[in-house]
């Protein structure tokens, strides 16, 4: 039911993307300034880097978006109740995000490698907790496995955006992290979008069942621990990329 003028935009950023990659490449060939050096992307830290964004933060957001979805609409919980599981999560963020300095010390860049083990580690679980759940399913019931995906996050965020950086020339950096958070929002709104097609495609029509919102939300959990597996698979081009020097 979507109106023509929506096609016709999704359409037009095809041709709209390449201009604007032209006239960059363009616009440094000639010495001037680009919103964004093409030259970035053959960094292979940063190139990497962008793709770990898009689909760390598209896994997460997309579970958020889901998961309220289930806990209201399929489980019924009133808006206070459905927000209360997601409490426990950002307290561990908060407390994983305190401690990622220290660990960084220790292990490097391999404190990501560290965080998105355990955020994919707590997604299975949370999958595993869904299935053998089923209908049964309540809030209090997923807080653990969101505990430990809140905990694995917070040690996937700001290093990972430290580690990027790293590698990207001091000339770029104020063009390197203005790119790298417009990736991070593109991240998240691609996570709701699809996430969130998989999920209503799954469940069907809007008289759902419980058991159909809780097959929808397992299926949907698929998605997130196969983004949560890319995000580890991109890791080594970016641990193994050196500092700049300037």
């Amino acid at each position: 039911g979507w109106a023509a003028w929506t096609w016709a935009s999704l359409a037009g950023t095809v041709p709209v993307a390449a201009s604007f990659v032209a006239w960059e490449r363009r616009l440094a060939a000639r010495g001037g300034s680009p919103l964004v050096d093409p030259a970035l992307f053959r960094l292979r830290g940063f190139s990497a880097g962008n793709g770990i964004a898009v689909a760390f933060f598209a896994g997460n957001a997309g579970l958020f978006f889901v998961l309220t979805l289930q806990l209201q609409n399929g489980l019924g919980h009133s808006p206070l109740a459905a927000g209360l599981p997601f409490a426990p999560l950002a307290a561990t963020f908060a407390l994983a995000s305190l401690l990622a300095p220290r660990l960084q010390d220790r292990l490097g860049g391999h404190v990501l490698t560290l965080g998105y083990a355990i955020n994919a580690a707590g997604t299975l679980a949370l999958l595993v907790t869904a299935w053998l759940a089923g209908p049964a399913m309540t809030g209090p019931l997923l807080v653990p496995a969101l505990a430990v995906i809140g905990f694995g996050e917070g040690l996937g965020v700001s290093p990972l955006i430290g580690t990027v950086l790293a590698g990207v020339p001091a000339k770029d950096a104020g063009s390197a992290s203005g790119f790298l958070e417009t990736t991070v929002q593109l991240g998240m709104s691609i996570g709701v979008t699809v996430l969130g097609l998989v999920f209503s495609a799954t469940l069907g029509g809007h008289q759902a069942t419980v058991t159909a919102y809780s097959g929808a939300f397992t299926v949907t959990l698929i998605g997130n621990l196969a983004l949560a597996l890319v995000t580890l698979a991109l890791l080594p081009p970016l641990l193994r990329r050196r500092p700049a020097a300037g």
